[in-house]
């Protein structure tokens, strides 16, 4: 979704990082696939919750 509105991709990793130290996201365990490498589940940790980010998620200028 995020990708999408900013018209661009984003490092999902730096993403994931971001979204767990703002307490957005928990860990709620794994899921096993066809992969060897289970895929890591989270749920939001308070829907209620306002959550504010120290830098804003912006599209790159340029080409």
């Amino acid at each position: 979704m995020y990708e999408i509105v900013l018209g661009r991709p984003m490092d999902k990793s730096g993403f994931r990082t971001r979204m767990l130290a703002a307490a957005f996201l928990k860990e709620v365990g794994y899921i096993a696939g066809e992969s060897n490498r289970p895929a890591i589940c989270y749920n939001l940790a308070d829907r209620n919750a306002v959550v504010g980010f120290p830098r804003r998620l912006s599209p790159r200028s340029g080409g």
